[in-house]
């Protein structure tokens, strides 16, 4: 079958965009046909549409129109839509051309403007008045109302999907709460476990060899347990002085970070940006434990998976999608939040048990291949588009 994946952002840019790419190459080795259509060109074959602002009604018209086009042109057997940005088009343009459609879930978009249900405060947002008031700067809150007002209007458009895809029970649950959640399968994100077998990955890196590295990896926002992580850094380098700290991602708090530890004078903090997924992979591996703090409702948590899939013991927090991914006390330690002496007692021990970090990270690489490979996941999506089709 030929598909037609959706995406308005492209490689690079999160989660959601690496998925699109593995889940398109999964079907091509398959063989299947996989066409995404995005602002970006991916590696995979590619029809790029032009940026519009971030509307439903920018979706409705233009965005709408031009898959329709797409569809009808490429032949298009199936549409899958991935994202926020692509979803509603994608949706009616399928029941125009008489296409079935699947819709993917990977975060909060539906509820919530900054996709997090989670304000700064940390307090739980459902994006009323208030909240958008208290989690936005004042000239930032007509443009978050408008546009959750629009979602909230066309939300009856993802109802007409033929099936629809959340990548944990966490997404899922919101999703009923907002009566989008009938005709829902869960299918956990895949990992292309092949790119974490490579052999002679640290070239470039040679200056990490041999140290004792605790690696984050992740926005730098509020959200992502930033405020806490910074203590945690603090307290665990002040007990493992030959530890080292990398922290890779870039993000509105990235600057207050640095300066953190700057006026700390930290020599052992790390900030690399956000940097090529093969250059992460290369740090997963040198790495000897991966941090997760996380303090919303993680929809799924690729870190983790992504560092079991290295062969690497997690710590994260306890929430969220999360609790589906990382086995506490089996492949990590699954911690409340803000717990912080326990943050800093686990990542103590990892540091100090060699084998128990080890057995940690053999039995999370097995989880990985047995759940979330790339060919085991794929091959559950590709049986929703037997089921739709």
């Amino acid at each position: 079958m030929k598909v037609l994946l959706t995406n308005y952002f492209g490689p690079g840019f999160g989660g959601a965009e690496q998925s699109t790419q593995i889940i398109a190459q999964g079907l091509i080795e398959k063989g299947h046909e996989a066409v995404i259509a995005s602002t970006k060109k991916y590696e995979t074959s590619t029809i790029q549409f032009k940026k519009f602002l971030p509307l439903t009604v920018f979706q409705n018209t233009f965005l709408k129109t031009f898959l329709t086009k797409t569809i009808t042109k490429e032949k298009i057997d199936i549409v899958h839509a991935q994202d926020r940005l692509t979803s509603f088009a994608a949706v009616l343009a399928a029941k125009q051309t008489g296409r079935p459609c699947v819709v993917h879930f990977r975060d909060y978009w539906f509820a919530c403007t900054k996709s997090t249900c989670l304000k700064p405060n940390l307090q739980n947002c459902e994006c009323s008045l208030t909240d958008i008031i208290e989690s936005n700067p004042i000239y930032r809150v007509p443009w978050e109302l408008l546009k959750m007002n629009l979602i909230r209007k066309n939300l009856h458009t993802i109802n007409k999907a033929d099936k629809k895809i959340a990548i944990s029970n966490a997404v899922h649950k919101k999703m009923m709460e907002k009566n989008i959640g009938e005709n829902t399968i869960i299918i956990p994100n895949p990992v292309d476990v092949k790119a974490f077998q490579k052999k002679n990955l640290t070239q470039g890196l040679n200056s990490f060899k041999g140290k004792q590295i605790v690696l984050f990896c992740g926005r730098f926002s509020y959200e992502k347990g930033i405020s806490n992580l910074l203590k945690i850094i603090e307290d665990v380098g002040k007990e493992k002085k030959d530890a080292l700290f990398v922290l890779v991602g870039t993000g509105p708090l990235k600057q207050a970070c640095e300066k953190f530890f700057k006026e700390k004078n930290a020599r052992n903090v790390f900030f690399t940006g956000n940097i090529p997924f093969e250059k992460l992979v290369e740090l997963y591996k040198l790495c000897n434990l991966v941090l997760f703090p996380s303090v919303w409702e993680e929809p799924f948590g690729r870190v983790a998976i992504e560092a079991m899939a290295a062969g690497k013991p997690v710590i994260a927090s306890n929430v969220g999608g999360i609790k589906e991914t990382v086995e506490d006390n089996k492949s990590g330690f699954l911690l409340e939040p803000n717990n912080l002496n326990e943050w800093v007692k686990k990542t103590c021990l990892l540091l100090d048990d060699k084998n128990l970090a080890k057995n940690f990270g053999n039995y999370g690489k097995k989880i990985v291949e047995k759940n979330f490979e790339k060919n085991v996941v794929i091959s559950k999506i590709i049986d929703v588009y037997d089921e739709v089709m």
